[in-house]
């Protein structure tokens, strides 16, 4: 049995967040030391709200966790992943995309992966995602 609920376990990390004394996104003032730990908990609030649906509080976490910490395979590819999900939604719901903009979401996407891979040469575990963003780029010719 789970001892949690999912809607229980939503309610115990929204009340963490609203407890935690500092709120990441604008603030400029962060210590190196800081820094260096954020990124973790940033990256899986980042991946967390996403997956609840929160695009733009999902996006803005993972590239604050990105700048702070651009050698980390895990938020390169959760950003890489929210990135490509963004174009695939847009098409799928039949939203206007800016076809020069979606290119270069998609081509971010591809490099986000490309340095998640890097780092992680042995894992393939984007292959596919990476060879269905590349499916989607040729919809929009550069």
């Amino acid at each position: 049995t789970r001892p949690y609920s999912t809607e229980q376990i939503d309610s115990l990390y929204d009340s963490a967040l609203a407890e935690w004394p500092e709120q990441p996104e604008g603030q400029a003032t962060w210590c190196a030391y800081r820094a260096l730990f954020a990124h973790n908990v940033l990256g899986n609030t980042g991946l967390f709200l996403f997956r609840r649906g929160h695009i733009r509080r999902a996006e803005s976490l993972l590239r604050l966790a990105r700048s702070l910490a651009p050698w980390s395979e895990q938020v390169a590819a959760n950003l890489a992943r929210l990135l490509f999900f963004q174009v695939q939604h847009a098409r799928a719901n039949g939203h206007s995309f800016d076809p020069a903009n979606a290119r270069d979401v998609l081509l971010s996407a591809l490099r986000l992966y490309k340095q998640a891979n890097d780092r992680r040469p042995e894992f393939h575990g984007y292959d596919e995602t990476i060879a269905q963003i590349k499916e989607v780029l040729a919809d929009y010719p550069g």
